[in-house]
C-alpha cells in the first residue's frame, strides 16, 4: 500500500472534528478525556483520547503521543490512555505543551478491530502497519485544533515502540505544523510469541525505515536503551543506518541500561532523568 493511498484515506475522508469531551468533563480542566473521531477506509471510529493541558487560558503548542503495541490480544485489550500525572506528560505540560494521547483502533476494552495486525508467517510489511498506525496521529492533530486552548503551527510528535515507527511513517512527508519528531524505542514485531529478544523478521524494519528516510524532511531524535528487550542495539542501529542512508536526518541516542527493561524508559518514573536532557537539547528553538 502506498503512502499516497493511506494519506488520502486519512486526510481525504477524515470527518470534521468537534470538541467532544466525555460527559462531565470541563474544557477548563487540565486533565480531560475525549472521544476523538476518525474516519478511514470507509469506517467511522470514536477513539478515546487523553488531553492534558497547562493551567491558564493562553493557547499552547501541541504534543501528540502515540503508544506501543502489546504482543498479544489480551494486552491490547488492557491498553489504557496515558495519565496526565505520568512523568512524560508532566514533562511536556510543564514546558507549555498540550498533550493529546489517543488509543488506536483495536486497543482498550472497546477498541474494536485490530487494523494493524499482520502475521509473521506470511512475512511482514512494517511500512504498511506503521502507516496504518499513523492515521490517529493526523486525526489527533485535526481534533486538537478544534480545542480553544491549542495553538496551531507548533506540533511535536512523540511515539514509543509501534507508536515510534508510526511516528516515522507520519513524518515521512512534509507536515507544515510539525516542528519536531521523537522516536522512543520505535519498532514492531518484538517479543514474538511473548518471548523477550525474539523478533519477527527484524531485518524488514530497516526496509521500512529506509522507505521513510527517503522522504522525511524533519530532523528527528531517536532514543533507544541498551537493554531494550524488544529492539536490541543492533536492530536500532540497522534501522537508523537505513533511514540515514536513504536521506533521512535523525540523531540516534543509544543510552545505557535502564531498569529491568530499557524498552520502558519513556513510561517509567525516573526515565526523564535520562531522556529529558536529550529532549531539551533537541527541542531548543523549535
Amino acid at each position: 500500500m502506498r503512502w499516497g493511498l493511506v494519506l488520502a484515506l486519512t486526510l481525504g475522508v477524515l470527518r470534521a472534528a468537534q470538541a467532544e469531551p466525555w460527559p462531565g468533563v470541563s474544557l477548563d480542566s487540565v486533565a480531560q478525556t475525549h472521544w476523538m473521531p476518525m474516519r478511514a477506509g470507509g469506517e467511522d471510529w470514536r477513539l478515546q483520547a487523553t488531553v492534558c493541558r497547562p493551567p491558564g487560558a493562553a493557547p499552547a503548542g501541541l504534543a501528540v503521543f502515540s503508544h506501543g503495541r502489546s504482543a498479544n490480544a489480551a494486552g491490547r485489550a488492557r491498553q489504557q490512555t496515558v495519565s496526565c500525572n505520568s512523568e512524560s506528560v508532566r514533562w511536556f505540560v510543564s514546558r507549555g505543551y498540550v498533550v493529546i494521547a489517543p488509543l488506536r483502533p483495536g486497543y482498550g476494552p472497546d477498541g474494536g478491530r485490530d487494523i494493524e495486525a499482520q502475521s509473521c508467517n506470511s512475512g511482514r510489511d512494517y511500512a504498511v502497519s506503521a502507516e496504518i498506525a499513523a492515521r490517529p496521529i493526523d486525526a489527533a492533530i485535526a481534533y486538537a485544533y478544534t480545542l480553544p486552548f491549542v495553538r496551531q503551527g507548533r506540533v511535536v510528535v512523540v511515539g514509543k515502540s509501534a507508536g515510534g515507527i508510526a511516528s516515522l511513517a507520519y513524518g515521512s512527508h512534509p507536515r507544515r505544523d510539525v516542528v519536531a519528531l521523537i522516536n522512543m524505542a520505535g519498532g514492531n514485531g518484538g517479543h514474538m510469541n511473548d518471548r523477550p529478544n525474539n523478533n519477527c523478521l527484524p531485518g524488514l524494519l530497516s526496509v521500512a525505515t529506509g522507505k521513510f528516510g527517503r522522504t522525511s524532511p524533519i530532523p528527528e531524535l531517536w532514543v533507544y536503551a541498551e537493554n531494550d528487550s524488544f529492539f536490541a542495539p543492533e536492530i536500532a542501529h540497522d534501522m537508523h543506518a537505513a533511514f540515514v542512508r536513504a536521506g533521512g536526518q535523525a540523531q540516534l541516542e543509544q543510552v545505557g541500561p535502564f531498569g529491568r527493561d530499557g524498552h520502558m524508559l519513556f513510561d517509567t518514573q525516573g526515565g526523564a532523568r535520562v531522556w529529558g536532557p536529550l529532549f531539551e537539547r533537541y527541542l531548543q528553538g523549535k
